[in-house]
């Protein structure tokens, strides 16, 4: 048997983290303790010792599912051949869902030549020529899956218990609220942010338009919800991301409108899994959500926000189906980077679809980013179709050329790698016949064949040729594994995927959501497209830059 390239794979539930007080701490102590043990086990191995090894891990993730990140990236590895072995801590840490493990053990596994290790139930695939290992396996698996399930269940009913009296609250206190530090579940008024919920309201119950109070939030400068928050709480990391150009819109007026809490409802299981293991979430229905009111002061009265509710429902027209055309989420401000609206222009005399940043009209003065805000102009939609439906063209037509020069690079990469190859085998050679010198030197001094002054003279002489050898190895080492990105197939899938649509006579929705990451509209009508292709397969056709 070969040499093993070893993954070890790790993963933490949610449930059973321990992180540490120390905010540097980035692990806990449990995949350290599943770290330690898999290194012992492979210590301990000599066929597995000095082999190569990679890691992945999935901290804060269930094993009743597979959509997990590093078990993705460990799979991609096994499909690329760079991964021959996996071990584990116990198959529970790999997965609790039995019939999936079963099928990745007795088939997928085999069938790629992948060794699979769970050092806590003593399986080697090796052991049992590709099969699960007999009964004591599948039930052991049988028995994690129930686990999990049965876990889930008593983790949902302690939760609704702490709903129920008002105890549990999922995520950060609503805007226009701070968590209570004495009552669990409790929240306590934000005076700053409770004044703008307070003007939301009576403006609206003055008969203004939302977008009307969008307007006169972002022009007087108010930091809307997510922005608000990021400067209350900076060491948050989730709120890294948000742009300082972020604003006011409809939609968060409404969601405060709507919100049962500015009344002094505290309101929960407003949303629940589909399925244990999985992320997908679904809205309770209303009648279903546990709603307790009087749990904290109210930011207005009842009757003003029922009051509330039954204008937005007088107003609320019944959302239409889903629009389709070519360009559907994919053109962008340049700017600020929201999504362009895509609206009618002239509809009585010459009605045309355009694309507009539906903030430019509201960046004024302080909601500008460094003196920077976004265009007001608008761009043609058919104009916009054609730039880059044109662009695309182009990329088909070079397709070919960029397919010539995959080859060719492939074919380079070989001689490449052959070469280098030899010259790795008499790097280690020479490695070799350098310590077999340190050796005799040593042998000669203990045999007191060499004086002291003599042995430290001549043993420079291997020393020398020693490390000349190892950094040898260490360079050609790292050539090869720069040859090993250049074999990368993502050009050659690049091209394949071009000429799918080699035949087309017009852009379509699909066209663009397959090769079209974002379309950025600037002022003056400047455009840039960033393409879903690998970086490699941009250099080959020269858009490394456009």
């Amino acid at each position: 048997m070969g040499k093993w390239v070893i993954a070890k794979y790790i993963r933490l539930s949610q449930a059973d983290r321990d992180l540490g007080r120390d905010d540097r701490k980035q692990e806990s102590n449990s995949i350290s303790h599943q770290r330690d043990m898999l290194e012992t086990y492979i210590a301990g191995h000599p066929e597995l010792a000095e082999c190569d090894q990679m890691e992945f891990l999935d901290d804060g993730f269930s094993g009743a599912g597979f959509e997990r990140p590093g078990f993705e990236m460990l799979l991609d590895k096994i499909r690329r051949q760079e991964v021959t072995c996996v071990i584990v801590k116990d198959f529970s840490r790999f997965g609790r869902d039995y019939i999936e493990l079963g099928d990745y053990l007795e088939r997928i596994f085999p069938l790629l030549g992948v060794r699979f290790i769970s050092v806590n139930d003593h399986y080697d695939s090796l052991d049992y020529k590709g099969t699960t290992g007999g009964l004591d396996v599948v039930m052991k698996n049988i028995v994690y899956a129930y686990y999990s399930k049965d876990l889930s269940v008593k983790v949902k009913t302690a939760k609704r218990a702490k709903m129920k009296r008002g105890e549990h609250r999922g995520g950060q206190a609503p805007y226009g609220y701070d968590p209570d530090p004495a009552k669990p579940g409790g929240l306590i008024v934000d005076p700053v942010a409770a004044r703008v919920v307070r003007e939301i309201y009576d403006a609206f119950l003055s008969g203004k338009q939302m977008y009307e109070i969008v307007d006169i939030l972002n022009q007087r400068g108010e930091d809307p919800p997510s922005k608000y928050y990021g400067k209350k709480h900076p060491e948050f990391r989730g709120r890294r991301n948000y742009s300082e150009m972020t604003l006011w819109n409809s939609r968060t007026v409404r969601s405060i409108l709507r919100g049962k809490v500015y009344y002094g409802a505290y309101v929960a299981h407003r949303m629940e899994r589909v399925e244990v293991g999985k992320d997908r979430t679904v809205q309770v229905p209303e009648e279903e959500q546990i709603v307790i009111e009087g749990m904290h002061e109210p930011i207005v009265t009842k009757e003003e926000y029922l009051e509330v509710q039954k204008r937005m429902t007088k107003t609320h027209r019944k959302p239409a189906g889903p629009l389709h055309y070519p360009l559907r989420g994919k053109v962008k401000c340049g700017t600020c980077g929201r999504s362009c609206r895509r609206m009618t222009k002239n509809p009585w005399k010459n009605p045309h679809q355009v694309y507009l940043c539906q903030f430019s009209k509201r960046q004024k003065g302080s909601v500008a980013l460094e003196g920077r805000s976004c265009s007001g102009d608008d761009i043609d939609e058919k104009a916009l179709e054609e730039i880059v439906w044109n662009a695309i063209r182009k990329m088909i037509a070079l397709s070919d050329e960029a397919k010539r020069r995959i080859a060719e690079g492939l074919k380079k990469v070989e001689r490449d790698q052959a070469a280098l190859e030899k010259e790795l085998i008499k790097a280690k050679k020479d490695k070799e016949r350098a310590e077999a010198e340190k050796v005799q030197l040593t042998e000669r001094f203990l045999m007191e064949e060499l004086s002291v002054e003599a042995y430290q003279r001549e043993r420079l002489k291997p020393d020398l040729k020693l490390s000349q050898a190892e950094r040898k190895m260490g360079e050609i080492q790292q050539k090869l594994d720069e040859l090993k990105t250049c074999q990368s197939k993502e050009a050659l899938q690049d091209v394949e995927k071009l000429q799918v649509y080699a035949g087309a006579k017009e852009l379509t929705e699909e066209i663009v959501g397959a090769l079209v990451e974002k379309v950025l509209f600037y002022e003056k009508g400047h455009v840039e497209i960033e393409w879903r292709f690998s970086e490699e397969f941009l250099k080959m056709v020269g858009k490394e830059d456009d």
